[in-house]
């Protein structure tokens, strides 16, 4: 099998992973904008991994436009990812906060 594409599939569960983490972490209090985003960014990040990986296979063929505007997308949307990212690890939800941490 290609290592290529061995990558393209780790890439996708990665970001499956990322997607799952909100509702996988029961113990870590989030707000709840920071567990959409996370959601959010997984997504976006799965379709970015997919659609990459349709191209490369060859299962997803298009013209030189549509091409350009596949390509496009991705870099946008994965500057928007990188966006979410930054904003939650800003903000201290990427980590979130232990119940015990919290003051009563």
């Amino acid at each position: 099998m290609n290592t290529e594409i061995l990558a393209y599939c780790f890439v996708i569960f990665c970001f499956a992973g990322i997607a799952a983490l909100p509702f996988i972490q029961k113990s870590v209090v989030r707000a709840r904008w920071a567990k959409f985003s996370m959601c959010l960014s997984g997504v976006i990040g799965i379709i970015n991994a997919g659609i990459s990986f349709m191209l490369y296979t060859g299962w997803l063929v298009v013209d030189s436009h549509v091409n350009h505007v596949i390509h496009s997308y991705q870099s946008f949307s994965g500057g928007l990812f990188l966006g979410i990212i930054f904003t939650l690890m800003f903000s201290g939800q990427l980590s979130g906060i232990k119940p015990d941490d919290q003051e009563i």
